[in-house]
């Protein structure tokens, strides 16, 4: 799992400046375990109301199904959720911002060739989300659904996937594969499209991989 450590990491800078050293070390260790507990808590609800979703379709998945996919009671879910609209709400926020992060932390990683960035980018992103996704009749409804949510959540701004073109386009850009970020956002789009694609056809994780870094391999070349 791909996880960014920014806000842990400020958290310790600032804590650093005003505490003993060693106190404050012991303070990020305890703190980054318990966030990082969080964040393996969180993905794992992601995971399982994304199954529930996926598997039951959005018009037949019900606020006690999804209270099983949360090990908590319908009556429970309805107070923090009040609604399966909210659900889905958090569920395409929540997805989003592991895509984010993913993302953002797999283009930084020097020791990768800029093929294997991107794809261990769109990995994070959808690649993980494919066997979920293919062992359903609904899949395709879900996706849907979450890109108009997450347009709805952006509003007037750019929708994560805009946000997560743009870093693939300047990433491009300062590796000089190609000459101005206009030309970046039309690769990156290209790519993001073929990743949709290759999501509802593929037969696997594996498969979708496989052929999203052909894909990438091509568009960087031509």
């Amino acid at each position: 799992m791909i996880v960014e450590y920014s806000f842990i990491e400020h958290k310790f800078t600032v804590y650093h400046k005003s505490v003993n050293r060693s106190v404050s070390l012991l303070t990020y260790s305890v703190f980054a375990v318990i966030i990082h507990n969080m964040i393996i808590k969180t993905e794992n609800k992601m995971i399982e109301v994304l199954k529930t979703f996926a598997h039951n379709g959005y018009q037949k998945t019900s606020m006690a199904k999804l209270g099983d996919a949360f090990c908590i009671s319908r009556q429970a879910l309805y107070k923090r959720f009040r609604s399966k609209e909210l659900v889905l709400d958090w569920l395409v926020c929540e997805i989003n911002a592991y895509a984010l992060s993913g993302m953002k932390q797999a283009l930084a990683d020097g020791s990768k060739t800029m093929t294997e960035r991107i794809v261990l980018g769109f990995d994070c992103w959808t690649g993980r989300y494919v066997d979920t996704l293919r062992s359903s009749p609904h899949s395709a409804e879900i996706m849907e659904l979450g890109i108009i949510v997450a347009r709805n959540i952006a509003g007037d701004g750019p929708t994560v996937a805009e946000k997560i073109r743009l870093l693939i386009a300047r990433e491009l850009v300062i590796e000089g594969i190609v000459v101005d970020l206009a030309e970046g956002e039309r690769f990156a789009f290209v790519m993001y499209m073929a990743s949709k694609g290759l999501t509802l056809s593929v037969p696997d994780r594996n498969s979708y991989l496989e052929k999203i870094t052909e894909m990438v391999q091509t568009v960087i070349r031509s």
